[in-house]
């Protein structure tokens, strides 16, 4: 069957899309830390890679050059929240193709049929309904775990674990007008389905006298 090799610094972010692929009967491995990508794949066999583009030790375009350098043939996808980039300006940098965060299951099994042009992929029902609540409603992390409570729970506690991280981090970087951390904060909560205006009008109020954009 498919392996693929997801490559992203945010764990949750690698839980969840782990999570998509078990349910697409697709094998996958993580790797947190792009700087070993170089090293997995030249250990084991991948038919695909898909790169988060924005991480702190290196970028997608260094996950892209290390696996060229390694397997020239192997296929690698971009994982980006980016708007500036279209699907014409992945291709011409040498990517297989683009996926845009946050994305659903349907739209990760489009993008590695479409890069590996395989009918090896079986889809498990479409995306799953997500019903709304008044209250904290966890459903939309969870909902791709299926009927494994322990890839749930792993999940959430991820997600708690790293809000928490996140927050104080916020908290620090507002109070030290420290405009770089905060970007890389708010594209995190992008890729977690926060809505980046509010994040971004919160930050404006917080850091006076700085302009930038999100």
């Amino acid at each position: 069957g498919l392996r693929v090799l997801l490559v992203d610094d945010d764990p949750l972010q690698l839980e969840m899309t782990a999570a998509m692929c078990r349910r697409a009967g697709v094998g996958c491995e993580s790797c947190q830390y792009p700087e070993y990508v170089a090293k997995l794949v030249g250990e084991s066999r991948f038919d695909l890679v898909l790169t988060d583009l924005q991480m702190p030790s290196a970028d997608g375009f260094g996950v892209l050059e290390a696996v060229r350098g390694v397997d020239p043939g192997l296929k690698v996808v971009a994982v980006s929240a980016r708007g500036d980039l279209g699907a014409a300006d992945f291709a011409a940098r040498g990517f297989a193709g683009c996926l845009r965060k946050p994305f659903t299951y349907s739209e990760l099994v489009a993008a590695i049929r479409a890069a590996c042009g395989s009918g090896e992929i079986v889809p498990q029902g479409g995306d799953p309904e997500i019903p709304s609540a008044d209250g904290a409603d966890f459903t939309a992390l969870t909902a791709y775990a299926g009927d494994d409570p322990e890839a749930a729970r792993s999940i959430l506690r991820s997600f708690a674990e790293q809000t928490a991280g996140n927050c104080a981090e916020l908290e620090r970087a507002l109070g030290e007008g420290d405009v770089a951390t905060v970007k890389t904060l708010a594209h995190k909560m992008l890729s977690r389905r926060m809505k980046a205006y509010e994040v971004k009008n919160h930050m404006a109020h917080d850091i006076a006298g700085n302009q930038f954009a999100i």
